[in-house]
């Protein structure tokens, strides 16, 4: 049963009014200790803050040292003479590879280098690449008028980003093109592994007639290092359609292309002595 003493305990009392004059005076009260306790939190996360800064300067109060910034990478913009872009290339003793400049301003008038100065993976679309872009140029070029030589382009640009976008259009523009029609004279190319270099790509340009593939075609790898792009490409009569003839192909297009891809090291950011 109920206990009669808690029912008196609970019981709610009538509570007489305060007058209006009490009523002001303990408003105000609570109003100034409602502002003492928000100005001591404020100084109190001020203390907490200001704490930490002032141990890290130490109690000589020493001034704290700026954090050092590190200063952008300078790069390699140009070609040297002496570059090595021929080594690794498939030579004939008896026969010397070509070798020279390519200078951007001046591309317009070196037409008979065409195939050294820009990529149409497509066939007659624009250009996925050109020498225009870049601000350096050189080129090699061997032939023994028979297997159709190999081909060598280095274009240095003015930093590792610009690089990477040049040979990502070339990638976009392979794997982007569209299917060739059914009995059309066409290029039609298909992308290949690599791993060279910071990063690379591979592809063949397949060679169509009005009966299909003509087993003909080019092989291209493109390496960047750094700021600097080496395109390769070579010619061949047995890419076929059969993937490991192709990447059989671009395998040894890569082996013969790693001296030269060594070199490179001088367009990295760590440069050669990063290896």
């Amino acid at each position: 049963m109920p206990d009669p003493i808690f029912d008196e305990l609970t019981r709610e009392l009538p509570q007489p009014a305060l007058p209006a004059a009490e009523v002001r005076r303990l408003g105000d009260r609570r109003r100034r200790r409602t502002r003492a306790a928000t100005a001591l939190a404020a100084v109190a996360a001020v203390a907490a803050i200001a704490a930490p800064v002032a141990l890290s300067a130490g109690g000589g109060g020493r001034a704290i040292d700026p954090v050092e910034t590190p200063s952008p990478h300078e790069w390699v913009i140009t070609i040297a003479e002496d570059f090595p872009l021929t080594d690794g290339m498939a030579l004939d003793p008896a026969i010397p590879a070509q070798t020279g400049p390519l200078d951007p301003a001046e591309a317009e008038s070196l037409q008979r280098l065409d195939a050294l100065l820009s990529l149409h993976p497509c066939g007659d679309r624009q250009p996925a690449w050109t020498i225009e872009d870049s601000l350096d140029g050189a080129w090699a070029a061997w032939s023994d008028g028979k297997s159709g030589g190999e081909f060598r382009t280095l274009a240095v640009y003015r930093d590792g980003a610009s690089a990477e976008e040049a040979l990502a259009r070339v990638r976009k523009e392979v794997e982007t093109c569209p299917a060739a029609e059914p009995g059309a004279a066409a290029i039609q190319p298909v992308p290949l592994a690599s791993a060279a270099g910071e990063e690379s790509f591979a592809y063949v340009d397949h060679y169509l007639d009005k009966d299909g593939p003509t087993g003909m075609g080019t092989v291209y790898l493109l390496v960047r290092v750094g700021n600097a792009l080496l395109l390769h490409q070579t010619y061949h009569e047995g890419t076929g359609q059969l993937a490991r003839v192709m990447q059989a192909a671009v395998d040894d297009l890569q082996a013969r292309s790693e001296p030269v891809v060594r070199s490179l090291c001088v367009y990295s950011e760590d440069g050669c002595d990063g290896e």
